[in-house]
């Protein structure tokens, strides 16, 4: 039997990475995602498992969720814990890992006398979580891969004047992103050749904070996807299932397509064949087995698209990051395999609004108009907030369905 786990989201990891401070404060919009979308876990954490929040609408919010859906797992928290002795051995599971989420964890076993065993930092994972080691994975494919026409590697340049010489260069627009980013954040686009100055000051502030950036051409995109994989930090990487997501014209992360693995599939048949989706999964285990197998055990991501080539020609960019943590499209995975019928689409949204109690009253009349049908203990259409709402939440994360005929 494996350990159980005590999840908890802690969004903003790669930027706790690149920090390496484990008394971070994140920015107040990522303090906001994590008070408002805490409960996030329970939707993908095993039915054995724990979620972490100290959000005082967590409770009532999860014993809501477990009338329709029982086999969720137990919220935890320091306010309503019992005796510690009374837990088994739980193993420390962050939405991603970094120094800050370590120490984190580390304070909460202090403080409680939980019996929680907590990964040890390692100065590789802060390797594999850069932009860098998707370049080196993206190389590898294209040595795996021989002769499969694939994009240019994306350059990584220190210095103002080397972007400058890569924009006036270019007949592209370009995309500017920082090493340790994700998500659609920490992204710029160049639209033409000449820089103006909302383009220098980004430049100069992303090479002052970081260091370098990473500049690629921004290619004219057909559909977003991800492939997710599991590492069980032997050796191997295991191909988990697609993820169909959709990005705001910045690249903002906006939601995914929620449904069985063939529906997901054949949202992009349109454009290529099973054979070549075939090719560069079977692949991504060989150079993901390589990198990650044996340092590191859990969830990865590898963003992709479908983009317009030479004459049109639909072309796969087969790793356009990776993300070394558990993400949305995993999420949204775990949604389709477990909690909605097989018969039934629909789509995971994730919104912001910085308007108290807008998204309260949209949550409000999303209930009354989608209300929710279950069929065999599976949902087979209407809306669930997928974290509590309330007059203060700015993020809500949410997914609608809809029965097939």
């Amino acid at each position: 039997m494996p350990m159980p786990k005590l999840h908890y989201f802690n969004p903003g990891s790669e930027e706790a990475v690149w920090s390496g401070n484990i008394h971070l404060t994140p920015s107040a919009n990522v303090q906001r995602m994590f008070t408002d979308l805490s409960c996030i876990p329970l939707w993908y954490a095993s039915q054995d498992d724990l979620v972490w929040t100290e959000d005082p609408k967590a409770v009532s919010y999860s014993e809501e969720m477990h009338m329709i859906f029982p086999n969720l797992p137990q919220i935890f928290s320091t306010e309503t814990m019992k005796k510690p002795e009374e837990y088994p051995q739980l193993e420390a599971a962050p939405w991603g890992l970094s120094p800050h989420s370590l120490y984190q964890f580390k304070l909460l076993r202090k403080k409680t006398n939980l019996p929680l065993s907590i990964t040890t930092w390692k100065e590789r994972y802060r390797t594999l979580t850069g932009r860098r080691m998707a370049k080196c994975v993206f190389n590898r494919l294209k040595e795996l891969l021989p002769g499969v026409n694939m994009p240019k590697a994306p350059e990584f340049v220190c210095f103002f004047a080397d972007v400058e010489r890569l924009a006036h260069n270019s007949r592209y627009p370009l995309i500017l992103k920082k090493p340790f980013s994700s998500s659609g954040r920490g992204l710029h686009w160049l639209r033409g050749p000449k820089l103006n100055d909302k383009d220098i000051k980004w430049i100069n502030g992303a090479l002052n904070k970081q260091g370098e950036v990473s500049v690629e051409r921004a290619q004219n995109k057909l559909i977003d996807f991800a492939m997710e994989f599991e590492s069980d930090g032997n050796g191997k990487v295991a191909y988990r299932g697609l993820s169909v997501f959709g990005t705001q014209d910045n690249g903002a992360y906006i939601g995914n397509v929620i449904g069985s693995e063939a529906f997901r599939q054949s949202l992009l048949l349109q454009y290529v064949s099973k054979e070549v989706l075939e090719m560069y999964k079977n692949a991504l285990e060989t150079a993901l087995s390589e990198y990650y197998g044996s340092h590191y055990a859990g969830p990865l991501g590898v963003d992709m698209l479908i983009y317009a080539g030479p004459n049109n020609q639909p072309m796969v960019h087969p790793c356009v990051e990776i993300n070394m943590r558990r993400t949305m499209g995993m999420l949204a995975l775990n949604l389709s395999e477990r909690y909605v019928s097989e018969d039934s689409t629909g789509n995971f949204r994730l919104e912001f609004n910085a308007n108290e109690g807008a998204i309260n009253q949209l949550h409000q009349e999303m209930e009354t108009n989608y209300p929710i049908v279950m069929r065999n203990g599976r949902i087979t259409s209407g809306y669930v907030a997928l974290s509590p709402v309330a007059e203060e939440t700015n993020f809500w994360a949410y997914m609608i369905i809809s029965e097939q005929h």
